[in-house]
């Protein structure tokens, strides 16, 4: 499906359809492929939800100052990128995507001018499952309240500073990696697009059963011909009855 005017305007019915001043719009699991529009004509939107859908690359944001939560999350998103001028960026949801151990560097990065970020959601990532993907994360963004649901401590700032030099050590090491992986990572992204496509086939089918199904339903006739004369022998399968009247004497 293609985010366009009529998307948007069915999706704002809760604001009488009105999307200049729009803060909330829902458009998750409807087989997304691209964001697009909204950047032009939502401007006031705090709160995005595109999750699971089939979104390759966060794009067409840029305009989007005043927003404050974006969830991406389940979709095809291999690095973060395109956020920086989202200045007010509060949350983001990108659980289940497939940011790996070679984009996790640059992705991380392009989050460090949103300074207002505090709250990041990465679980389910090829590069959660890195050991010091934790304390990475939190040494570059020191701003950072929530990763993954559990609150940052004191403690973990100080670990991050700490070990920087074997974190960064050990990504090198895992980035020089012939990953085994990373076939399995786009087959896993092409599972999805594949499985989405399965339901889009359905859904064309089954519509198609149903016009097919309304055409061959009988018509509905009126009592009366086009000439005036009642129809004899229920043509129109009205329902009736026949009141029986029982006769106690003679």
């Amino acid at each position: 499906m293609k985010i366009d005017h009529d998307l948007i305007k069915k999706k704002s019915e809760h604001n009488e359809g009105l999307m200049e001043d729009l803060e909330e719009i829902s458009l998750h699991q409807l087989q997304i492929k691209k964001i697009e529009f909204i950047n032009i004509h939502c401007r006031n939107l705090k709160i995005l939800l595109l999750q699971n859908n089939l979104i390759e690359k966060i794009e067409n944001l840029n305009q989007l100052k005043k927003l404050e939560y974006l969830n991406l999350a389940l979709n095809n998103i291999t690095v973060i990128e395109n956020l920086e001028k989202c200045e007010s960026l509060k949350k983001i949801d990108l659980t289940l995507n497939f940011i790996d151990i070679n984009t996790i560097e640059k992705s991380i990065n392009n989050l460090k001018k949103n300074e207002n970020l505090k709250e990041l959601y990465l679980m389910g990532n090829p590069c959660s499952s890195w050991k010091h993907f934790k304390h990475f994360i939190i040494f570059h963004l020191e701003h950072l309240e929530v990763l993954d649901g559990c609150d940052i401590l004191v403690s973990d700032k100080i670990k991050s500073k700490q070990t920087i030099a074997i974190i960064l050590k050990s990504l090198e090491e895992e980035k020089n990696k012939n990953d085994p992986n990373k076939s399995e990572q786009y087959d896993s992204i092409n599972n999805r697009k594949k499985i989405y496509e399965e339901i889009e086939e359905e859904e064309i089918k089954n519509e198609a059963k149903n016009q097919e199904t309304n055409k061959k339903e009988k018509e509905i006739l009126s009592v009366y011909t086009d000439d005036g004369h009642i129809r004899q022998c229920n043509e129109g399968s009205f329902e009736y009855y026949i009141p029986i009247k029982i006769i106690t004497h003679v």
